[in-house]
């Protein structure tokens, strides 16, 4: 199946973990037009109001409870938040069909114009 960037539309964009920076990353990736889901492993009782509001005004789907492959696999990028480890088997999974899964700095820095310092923060 041919995904959204191969036909010429703007990819669709799943964010893994809605703390922090992915409801950052989530009202960004929507300020810049993208088509786009969120996969959540907290309990949907625990989102947060305006988020709940935010994803239903922009069309966003989600799930809570836990990340599936069945949403993630519909999108062309899954951009991981820092709190996710890299070496899940379910990374390695969409990774091996193809689906980018770049870190948030590869999202944010290719607006920016040069010269750019990005200061980083670790879990570990």
């Amino acid at each position: 199946m041919a995904s959204q960037t191969d036909r010429g539309l703007q990819p669709v964009i799943a964010v893994m973990g809605l703390g922090v920076s992915g409801r950052a990353a989530m009202r960004y990736l929507a300020s810049q037009g993208f088509q786009m889901m969120v996969s959540d492993a907290g309990k949907y009782q625990d989102l947060q109001a305006a988020d709940l509001a935010f994803m239903t005004e922009h069309g966003v789907a989600y799930e809570c409870g836990g990340h599936t492959l069945a949403l993630l696999r519909l999108a062309d990028q899954v951009l991981v938040s820092p709190g996710i480890s890299q070496a899940l088997a379910m990374l390695h999974d969409l990774r091996a069909r193809g689906i980018a899964v770049p870190g948030e700095l590869a999202m944010a820095a290719p607006p920016l114009d040069p010269p750019t310092v990005p200061t980083t923060g670790t879990h570990g």
